[in-house]
């Protein structure tokens, strides 16, 4: 049995622990390990995979307190809601309320075009 070098896709997925599409997106993007092409397959060295994990490899700092964002401030949850008018409402009969109460003294008279 002849031992390769070379890996298709689906063992590179497998030894890079990441999706099929995630190999072929790496590989459009050009972002992903150097590839070797026999014919029209293409195969992906274990030697360049290896170099390729190197460089991807980021140093984490020592001390994680002192490079750590501070944690964002709770988002308050209002139950509280205002319309465009600035007006508070809480349940659905106010906003109805709101929409149709008259607001004038006369109702509002629209002119039919004919």
């Amino acid at each position: 049995m002849i031992q390769s070098d070379l890996l298709d896709r689906n063992e590179t997925a497998l030894y890079l622990r990441v999706a099929l599409r995630t190999i072929d997106r790496m590989r459009s993007l050009r972002t992903g390990p150097p590839v070797t092409r026999v014919g029209k397959k293409i195969f992906y060295r274990l030697s360049s995979l290896e170099n390729w994990l190197t460089s991807q490899t980021d140093e984490m700092p020592r001390d994680k307190a002192a490079t750590a964002r501070p944690a964002p401030a709770p988002q308050r949850s209002s139950s509280r809601r205002t319309n465009r008018g600035g007006r508070h409402y809480t349940s659905f009969s106010q906003r109805l309320d709101f929409f149709f109460s008259p607001r004038d003294s006369q109702p509002a008279v629209h002119a039919r075009r004919h």
